[in-house]
């Protein structure tokens, strides 16, 4: 039962949890494309921060009660998308609808998303990227989890775990909001890999409660810059038309990749320790950072107002 629930949460996350990006480069221009998404980052960040605490305290009043609420939430989110419309903010149609999907089928798209992507080296580079760290990140996740699961810890302390990371996500979108538009991508999205790095060192040192929630909080604080900016060139530089085909692109292979995390991260816990597992993870951490900041395309990409001139190699 827990499979089926999780197998539907994650259907529906997947086939309408992009479109308001697609949404967003449809309707706003493209100088504006990074600060929009910061946006939207903050907003989610703001979500997953109170949902994590929440979720523990519904769990320890009872077992069933966190699914009852859920359930209701996307009963919510049922009736809201009824008044979603298709127009743009000036009240006409979004443009660049793509008639050619609808002829070719969903194979037909999704094999021309991956030919279009395979053949753009900073895609592929992010593509790695994007499979590496979220491995890393996901998997520092579940050890900590795992970690104080066995030690006996409340479930309202470790939902505070993830509402810490994700209150970090809503301060970096809000850095992100400042700062997404004003300085060049390349550098500070290298920069930005490197902390997430340090911040996971300290967890490979201590296995303390509170230094484990603050490092790993602050591990999620670049995300929505390196999201906004990032993700944000590529989306922006990118067809309308190609906007869910190029995020299957992105998103499948970081998550066929952090599907194993927990069995990894419970594998390595009995073994190595939490200390060592967290090493393991931070590997992969690294390696995403030298990819990043090896790569020439990425460090290259400038700040949002020379997008337009800009070619995404």
């Amino acid at each position: 039962m827990l499979l089926l629930i999780a197998v539907l949460a994650s259907g529906i996350n997947g086939f309408l949890g992009s479109a308001t990006d697609a949404m967003l480069r449809s309707i706003i221009d493209v100088r504006c494309y990074p600060k929009a998404r910061s946006l939207n980052e903050g907003r989610d960040a703001t979500i997953t921060m109170v949902g994590g605490p929440i979720g523990g305290f519904l769990y320890s009043v009872a077992p069933w009660l966190p699914f009852l609420v859920s359930a209701c939430m996307y009963a919510m989110v049922g009736v809201a998308a009824t008044g979603i419309h298709e127009h743009g903010a000036d009240g006409g149609h979004i443009r660049e609808t793509d008639g050619d999907a609808a002829k070719g089928g969903f194979f037909h798209d999704f094999l021309e998303g991956w030919s279009w992507s395979l053949r753009r080296k900073t895609l592929v580079v992010v593509l790695i990227v994007a499979a590496l760290v979220n491995f890393g990140v996901n998997g520092i996740q579940y050890a900590i989890q795992l970690h104080l699961v066995s030690c006996g810890t409340n479930a309202t302390s470790i939902g505070f775990i993830s509402g810490g990371i994700s209150l970090m996500m809503l301060v970096g979108s809000l850095l992100a909001g400042k700062l997404s538009d004003k300085v060049p991508v390349g550098p500070t999205v290298c920069l930005a890999y490197l902390f997430i790095c340090l911040c996971a060192l300290p967890m490979t040192l201590t296995d303390n409660y509170w230094v484990m929630l603050v490092a790993n909080s602050l591990v999620g604080l670049p995300f929505p810059l390196i999201n906004a900016m990032l993700l944000g060139f590529i989306f922006a530089k990118s067809p309308t038309s190609m906007q869910g085909r190029i995020t299957v692109t992105l998103t499948v292979p970081a998550q066929v990749l952090s599907m194993f995390c927990s069995a990894v991260a419970g594998t390595l816990l009995p073994v190595f320790g939490f200390h060592g597992a967290v090493l393991v993870f931070l590997a992969v951490l690294v390696a995403s950072a030298v990819l990043v900041i090896c790569s020439r395309s990425i460090r290259s990409i400038p700040k949002a107002a020379q997008w337009e001139h800009t070619m995404l190699r």
